[in-house]
């Protein structure tokens, strides 16, 4: 299966990929003609101002995937990241003032150290719930998506630990994907119950965690950081691909989705150009809409406990057993 992002724009930070080489050679891999064969060069990795494009992302990982058979390996690699190999970013994460700070600025931060992955919070019944989504657009079912969920959960993971210290434990964990053979690892590492073939990809925790004091909150030192980041923010151009532009206009009104005649209009192009450029990328509008619709209806279902009736209204399906049809179709 291949990606569905497959833009030749520069764009994205290097420092997942350096993370990946850094751990192969750990391990005595040669990553030289990996690198090579997807446009790349070890010491660019290095350089705040190298920039990558998201196939050279996904060629790269899927390249590891075949060279790989060590099933532990995205999660020692996600383990190794802690708040202080992350630069500015883990400077910001231990300035914030309160660990909900933390929590918010990690999230919409994540692109500046080249997260491979998208995050999403929610708060619901006592538990704060991490949800993760990989930057490409992949079937869940493509090797790659595993890898990218698998590291970003276990990133998450282990500066939560350094966090909150040994102590910390996670409530549970679900994946979109069917059980893997090596699930028994999912359950070492994380050690609370963990679900496949769910609705989203997370990670949950009580929130009492949040109580804890953040003993090194710095007021002055985050303006600079934070400042810092949102410049380096604005040098991502992630916003430029097609599919997550059609995505930000699907997500601006979740109670009507426009059609696709209507978003090709706000694109200012002709409806068979918007077609065209989407099936280049590998992607639909019917498949991102779909998308879209079932982060809504997770979105609703833990935090307002709609009824699939009333989902079925608000996401603008005809009748709850359409929409349950749909439910259906997105946890297989």
């Amino acid at each position: 299966m291949s990606s569905r992002v497959v833009s030749e724009s520069f764009s994205y930070p290097a420092y997942s990929i350096l993370l990946i080489v850094t751990m192969l050679e750990q391990r005595g891999v040669n990553t030289t003609e990996i690198l090579t064969n997807c446009g790349l060069r070890r010491d660019s990795l290095f350089f705040e101002t190298t920039k990558i494009s998201f196939r050279q992302i996904y060629h790269f990982i899927n390249k590891i995937i075949k060279k790989i058979d060590d099933p532990r390996f995205t999660f020692d690699t996600g383990l190794f990241v802690k708040r202080s190999n992350c630069g500015f970013f883990g400077s910001g994460l231990l300035s914030c003032a309160t660990y909900k700070d933390a929590d918010e600025f990690g999230m919409k931060y994540e692109m500046v150290i080249g997260s491979l992955g998208k995050t999403d919070m929610i708060e619901c019944d006592g538990a704060i719930t991490f949800v993760y989504e990989p930057i490409l657009f992949l079937d869940r079912k493509d090797p790659v998506y595993q890898f990218i969920i698998e590291l970003n959960s276990a990133m998450a993971f282990s500066i939560k630990r350094e966090s909150y210290g040994p102590d910390f434990q996670l409530l549970n964990a679900s994946f979109r994907y069917d059980k893997p053979a090596h699930h028994a690892v999912y359950e070492d590492i994380y050690a609370c119950p963990v679900a496949f073939g769910q609705p989203c990809n997370s990670i949950s925790y009580d929130i009492a965690w949040r109580d804890q004091t953040l003993a090194t909150a710095n007021p002055a030192a985050m303006l600079t950081i934070t400042e810092i980041c949102d410049k380096q923010l604005l040098g991502i151009q992630i916003d430029s691909q097609i599919e997550v532009k059609v995505q930000q206009i699907l997500v601006r009104n979740p109670s009507y989705f426009p059609s696709f005649e209507e978003v090709a209009a706000e694109l200012a192009m002709h409806p068979r150009t918007l077609r065209r450029l989407l099936k280049s990328a590998g992607g639909t509008y019917r498949e991102i809409l779909s998308e879209v619709q079932r982060k809504f209806a997770l979105k609703y279902l833990r935090e307002e406990k709609l009824t699939h009736e009333e989902l079925a209204k608000r996401l603008g399906f005809s009748d709850g057993a359409s929409f349950r049809k749909a439910y259906v179709r997105w946890v297989k």
